[in-house]
């Protein structure tokens, strides 16, 4: 187990990568004031947004057949919707789950139920962003492939 010498959790100008705060949660033993843990959520919210964009550029540079020609617009406009209902979905989840985490924190929890949750937020976060990733790809490449049938 990796010391936590010089990380300084409570400056949110430099995110975290995952493995920092690996570090971070195994070195608590006790529990941290209130501001702390809530520094060290912000640091989980970051992580599990990492990457998020670079994941959907398949839907932006996907090559298609010319013997089916798509029109830009459509292609951007169902882009964009998939983009819009994966954020809208991830937001809920972030708004939801940061409601819960406070709870935890005013209700007391120990350091072992926080921690507990933070590693099944994002495991869970994870799920769900390959999920809404294969959802709308499927879709997108099913309405690329059907321009003439979309329904946004």
């Amino acid at each position: 187990m990796k010391k936590c010498n010089n990380i300084n959790y409570n400056d949110l100008s430099k995110q975290f990568t995952l493995e920092e705060l690996h570090t971070v949660l195994d070195n608590l033993e006790e529990r941290p004031s209130n501001e702390d843990l809530y520094n060290i959520w912000n640091h989980v919210l970051g992580i599990t947004k990492e990457d998020y964009l670079k994941k959907y550029e398949y839907q932006c540079y996907h090559v298609w057949d010319p013997l089916y020609p798509i029109c830009v617009n459509t292609k951007y406009h169902t882009w964009y919707k998939s983009m819009y209902d994966i954020g809208v979905a991830l937001s809920s989840t972030d708004r939801k789950c940061t409601h819960d985490f406070f709870g935890l924190v005013k209700d007391g929890a120990s350091i072992d139920e926080i921690k507990n949750y933070i590693y099944v937020f994002i495991k869970y976060y994870d799920t769900l962003r390959n999920d809404l990733f294969n959802e709308h790809r499927e879709r997108f490449t099913e309405r690329m492939k059907n321009p003439k049938r979309l329904e946004i």
